[in-house]
């Protein structure tokens, strides 16, 4: 039998520390976890933008008098309703005040929008930037929210005029669309150019563009 001491066997190199797999898979699971977190502070983040707009407690319709025979609606090749006198129409904003148009009293530029059409959507931001840029100085722009429907996107319509920094009037359509109707709408979006008299200067069904829209202004000014 050997005499020789027990001597405690020194750890090699890299004992008692994780194996470069298990270091490899504990790096991988706390970024899952990571990534997991700020997954759900951005989902709560938008769930808080849309409770928002569920809250928004404004109308989405408002009570619409229409004083006038209604123009004929809008077809293809020349506009009946060009010089004849626009339907005076009577509704309220989203506060409740009381807007009109149709009366004689200057230019005006009435777009009839639907929240949810893309063309409307493309449309409202040249209007803005138009009325931004002095190109309508003189000419009233007025926006009629009509068409609206809570299940359809980009609801609801006056949070979207305000993301877009909409700086016109507005007036809001009833469920029966009566102030759409009165002006002869046939598709959206739907733009409409009074002269100073009140008398139908111009009419574009669809989206007109920078150039379209200054059409309708030179109209309404000229008239």
């Amino acid at each position: 039998m050997s005499n020789r001491p027990n001597r405690a066997r020194r750890p090699g190199p890299g004992a008692g520390q994780p194996a470069p797999d298990r270091r490899r898979t504990l790096l991988i699971a706390g970024g899952v976890v990571v990534l997991v977190v700020i997954i759900g502070i951005l989902l709560a983040l938008g769930g808080a933008e849309d409770d928002a707009a569920i809250d928004d407690d404004r109308p989405d319709f408002g009570p619409v008098a229409v004083d006038g025979p209604p123009l004929p609606e809008l077809g293809d090749g020349t506009d009946a309703a060009l010089g004849t006198p626009a339907p005076v129409v009577e509704g309220t904003d989203p506060e409740g005040s009381g807007v009109t148009i149709g009366e004689p009293g200057g230019p005006t530029l009435v777009a009839f929008l639907a929240h949810w059409c893309p063309h409307c959507q493309n449309e409202v931001p040249v209007l803005v930037d138009l009325a931004a840029e002095g190109e309508l100085d003189g000419v009233r722009l007025v926006a009629v929210l009509t068409g609206t429907d809570e299940g359809a996107p980009n609801y609801p319509p006056v949070a979207w005029l305000e993301r877009e920094e909409w700086s016109g009037e507005i007036i809001l359509d009833d469920e029966r669309g009566t102030a759409a109707r009165a002006y002869g709408l046939s598709g959206f979006p739907f733009v409409v150019a009074l002269d100073a008299e009140g008398n139908v200067a111009g009419r574009v069904s669809g989206e007109s563009g920078r150039a379209g829209l200054l059409q309708l202004v030179d109209a309404a000014r000229a008239g």
